[in-house]
């Protein structure tokens, strides 16, 4: 299969190209940024930019897009993690505007779903904040790709935990805090199931059964931990936990991702026979 992974130079891209790389042709999708940077792939990956010609691909992942966790978010950050992710899908529209491939991954996230003391599937009720109104964006920008001849999924991801990036590389020179009231459920999962789902569902998406032309995914572990639980598993060397008032995480919007209180299953993956490491 030849895949397309755009954001391909981030911390799940990198994951991505290295566990498609030995069964599948891969092309990354990145900025101009990063190529005058030298950032290195293997010599089988070939490297995109918004100049380049692009190729005729089977499958297109889309993880492009400014990090969440790159700083404050002011209104004006939103509003470019918006638009750095529309912008990618308008590109793709218009390189593949007469071909486009079969299967479009989009990346998302759990922060769409509501707050819930029950299990939230990927029928899940929608919540009202931003995070929720971010996300959504996204997807309907996604969802605009449909046509006849492609399927669309929304791979809705959890906290991705995992060396290198995101809340691990976030809390690696800090300690490990302990928040009181710290008993809230947060969806997250491991770096390595976060690539193998997003390769589950490229090789398995012809064994599959859809009464629709897209599908919601949930990208978070069938295991549930609460907050504290989860930041013991991104610094379990960490043998000291510093108490921390939970209205903390209010100080800046990043920090709202972690007091939601949701368990988050990933049904359709489980239906489907994917098996969680």
């Amino acid at each position: 299969m030849r895949v397309l992974i755009t954001g391909g130079s981030g911390f799940i891209g990198r994951a991505l190209v290295s566990t498609l790389l030995n069964s599948h042709q891969v092309f990354v999708y990145t900025h101009k940024t990063a190529v005058e940077n030298n950032l290195s792939f293997p010599p089988t990956v070939t490297v995109l930019t918004a100049d380049s010609d692009f190729p005729k691909v089977d499958a297109i992942v889309n993880l492009s897009g400014e990090a969440i966790d790159k700083s404050f978010l002011t209104r004006n950050r939103i509003a470019s993690i918006i638009n750095s992710r529309l912008h990618t899908i308008k590109l793709l529209k218009q390189k593949y505007q007469n071909d486009f491939p079969k299967i479009f991954i989009q990346a998302s996230a759990t922060g769409i779903y509501k707050d819930s003391n029950e299990e939230l599937t990927e029928n899940g009720s929608f919540n009202n904040n931003f995070y929720a109104k971010l996300v959504t964006q996204i997807e309907n920008g996604a969802l605009a790709l449909l046509s006849k001849d492609c399927f669309v999924y929304l791979a809705r991801l959890g906290v991705v935990v995992g060396n290198g990036g995101g809340i691990v590389k976030n809390l690696k020179y800090l300690p490990r805090p302990y928040f009181l009231m710290g008993n809230n459920y947060i969806p997250y999962i491991t770096l390595e199931d976060t690539a193998l789902a997003f390769k589950f569902l490229l090789e398995h998406h012809s064994l599959c059964s859809f009464d629709k032309p897209y599908q919601i995914v949930n990208f978070c572990s069938d295991k549930y931990l609460t907050l504290n639980e989860l930041l013991k598993l991104c610094k379990p060397q960490s043998k000291v936990a510093i108490p921390c008032p939970k209205f903390i995480l209010r100080l800046d919007k990043r920090g709202h991702l972690l007091l939601v209180d949701h368990k988050v299953k990933p049904a359709f993956l489980l239906k489907q026979g994917f098996k969680f490491s």
